[in-house]
């Protein structure tokens, strides 16, 4: 009995270092298209498991509190989610924001954590058409889709 409550808890030490085995085959599709998830199949072809920390696992990009904010930003951060999935997260954002009755006060993340958390920054800092701006001068292209597609649809541009 001692042996199985060692075994267990070295497994818990483990999962707290390099995180929990996931199948390859049931990771939701922002996780298996992200930057770091490729680098790691490309360098590992033949291996059926990724490793993930349970504070960094997103299932889906939904966001329903502060709590699913930090951590797909946090997850973003490590992974490197890609366009398609940044421009489905700010989607998300901006509908928690201006929707959900609870997300007042949100905590922004901290301006230069990431090149993605400035866009987020940008966001809900500023007005749509200086958003645009500030996408072309610093590179936004996710932001920028983002706005364009989104929210200012109206303007038939």
């Amino acid at each position: 009995m001692s042996q199985f409550n060692n075994t267990t808890a070295n497994a818990r030490e483990i999962d707290n270092i390099i995180g929990r085995p996931y199948n390859i085959n049931d990771l939701p599709k922002h996780m298996k298209e992200s930057t770091h998830f490729e680098t790691w199949q490309n360098l590992l072809t033949s291996e059926q498991y990724f490793y993930i920390k349970d504070e960094l696992f997103v299932r889906d990009l939904t966001i329903r509190s502060q709590a699913d904010f930090d951590k797909i930003i946090e997850a973003d951060f490590v992974f490197g989610f890609n366009q398609d999935a940044r421009k489905e997260i700010l989607k998300n954002m901006d509908k928690y924001w201006n929707e959900d009755p609870n997300s007042s006060p949100i905590q922004l993340p901290k301006e230069d954590y990431s090149f993605f958390t400035n866009q987020v920054l940008i966001l809900f800092k500023e007005v749509d058409e200086m958003a645009l701006v500030t996408c072309m001068k610093k590179g936004y292209i996710e932001l920028f889709n983002y706005t364009l597609t989104f929210r200012m649809s109206h303007l038939n541009i």
